[in-house]
């Protein structure tokens, strides 16, 4: 399988909350994870193993408490999430109105710089249940990383900020500036709503972006997932 220009994540710390609920009153806090036990792993749902894929888009899928301490490591092979294309989605099913929120650093492969093929990014997804691998895809996200400069030059040089809402696969997206390959991000959902928020280090929250979508089921797939290097994806088969 292709893996050229990876890019590789660390995740620090997954949280799930309850709109207004503190830590102690909130009963989807159980749902987070501090990547600091090995075992937790197991209590992540993988995307290729619940729909029965014959391969792992992901190269690495590493929480050893040793390597990366406090994180968990991610590594796609040649994947991506555009129409009929499905990567690697690891996730947890939360019903109702949540938040959800990690830690996310990324870089290219050799772990000195930024990923350099386009679309190579990794985030946080809110993704509606599949019945079968042809039905259209609904779902969310936000990324970090590189995007597209060619189609996006506003976005400047430096890690980008990737947003895409996907409604009965058909998306549309975003591309801004992100700054440093480094950030919190977060995915709220609120009745009809999902509010996408990123904290660039030692800065205040910002609403980056709300999206209308009263469409997705009570329950959904939270998770973190990533893509890379969309030129070259596209000489494969979607699956």
């Amino acid at each position: 399988m292709h893996t050229r220009n990876l890019v590789l994540a660390l995740l620090s710390g997954a949280c799930f909350l309850a709109p207004d609920a503190g830590a102690q009153s909130n009963d989807l806090f159980t749902l987070g994870d501090e990547f600091s036990d090995p075992t937790s792993a197991g209590e992540w749902t993988r995307r290729h193993q619940a729909e029965a894929l014959n391969f792992d888009p992901l190269e690495v899928f590493e929480l050893d408490g040793v390597t990366a301490p406090g994180a968990l490591r991610l590594v796609p092979h040649t994947v991506t999430w555009f129409a009929g294309y499905k990567g690697p989605l690891v996730y947890k099913l939360v019903d109702g109105d949540f938040a959800f929120t990690t830690r996310v650093s990324v870089s290219n492969r050799a772990g000195n710089g930024l990923p350099s093929s386009t679309y190579s990014l990794g985030g946080l997804m809110l993704r509606a249940p599949t019945a079968s691998l042809a039905q259209p895809e609904d779902y969310v996200f936000l990324s970090l990383g590189f995007a597209d400069l060619q189609h996006w030059p506003q976005a400047g040089p430096g890690a980008h900020f990737e947003v895409k809402t996907t409604d009965n696969g058909v998306s549309q997206l975003e591309v801004t500036s992100a700054g440093a390959p480094l950030a919190e991000l977060q995915l709220a959902r609120i009745g009809a709503a999902v509010i996408a928020l990123y904290r660039r280090p030692g800065e205040p929250w910002v609403v980056h972006r709300r999206f209308a979508r009263g469409d997705l089921p009570s329950t959904l797939q939270a998770g973190l997932f990533f893509f890379n290097d969309s030129a070259t994806t596209e000489i494969y088969t979607p699956q």
